[in-house]
């Protein structure tokens, strides 16, 4: 049936709003045919929207209008009540450009369940991965609740993503495990330095007419004991091999261990 594109009214909130019809029709399908000659709409020229809201039936317009849409922007504000309209009244590209300003927001639950409905399949996608990534923070409870099918699909991504965090878990375990050795490592290392220092400069006997200096005998004594514990590390001298050096005796000489380190000062 033929369309009039003149001026109709659009009864919004009990109030009548002047638009054009050549404008609603060419952007609605649904205008469209409720403007076709043979309905009532487009016999009275005047068509009611029971239940809508004028302020977003004015911003609806503004997004159709020729002149008014070349300013008219998305907005946090107004992305979801103009995302109904868009998808009610079939308004294909502007919903389109809804889903493209969604996909630039925060994923989460609400978005997940909205893109579900208006079949947003992009943002969907996205939603429905992360929420399944994040599914400890999100509210799983709700999306199984309204949505058991959508629930169903988030199912495998939990368990993915379960299984990834118990893999990071235990990387994370034997990371920190390896810091403390290391950190064990070297306060062992240390040791016969810190020893050297806090010890007196003092000549000790040893009896047999070996005459040692305390420090440097204390030094080179746990030196050699703690080679025997940490041993020697791929790249790395051994302690035990280090204190063997100074002295040409194997540090591996099981209970002559000890004795291969310090410096022997025969008595005068």
């Amino acid at each position: 049936a033929p369309v009039d594109l003149g001026i109709i009214d659009v009864v919004v909130e009990g109030e009548a709003i002047e638009v054009s019809s050549a404008i609603l029709a060419m952007a609605s399908p649904v205008f469209a045919r409720m403007l076709a000659s043979d309905m009532k709409e487009g016999a009275e020229k005047r068509i009611a929207l029971p239940g809508k809201c004028r302020m977003e039936f004015e911003a609806f317009m503004t997004f159709l209008c020729p002149v008014s849409c070349r300013s008219a922007r998305l907005t946090e504000q107004n992305i979801d009540f103009l995302l109904k309209w868009f998808d009610e009244y079939e308004v294909a590209p502007l919903k389109e450009e809804c889903q493209d300003f969604v996909l630039t927001l925060p994923c989460s639950v609400d978005r997940l369940l909205q893109s579900r409905r208006f079949g947003l399949e992009r943002q969907y996608r996205r939603c429905l991965q992360a929420v399944g990534d994040d599914f400890e923070k999100a509210d799983i409870e709700r999306v199984a609740q309204e949505a058991p099918d959508v629930m169903a699909e988030l199912v495998p991504l939990i368990k993915a993503a379960v299984a990834r965090l118990r893999r990071e878990a235990v990387a994370e375990a034997q990371e920190e495990q390896r810091k403390r050795m290391l950190r064990v490592e070297r306060q062992m290392a240390s040791m016969p330095n810190r020893l050297y220092y806090d010890l007196p400069e003092q000549t000790i006997d040893l009896g047999s007419g070996e005459r040692v200096q305390i420090d440097e005998y204390a030094r080179d004594l746990v030196a050699a004991s703690l080679a025997g514990i940490m041993g020697g590390g791929a790249g790395r001298v051994s302690l035990a091999a280090r204190a063997a050096s100074r002295t040409g005796i194997s540090a591996g000489d099981g209970e002559r261990a000890w004795f291969c380190c310090h410096r022997r000062r025969k008595r005068d």
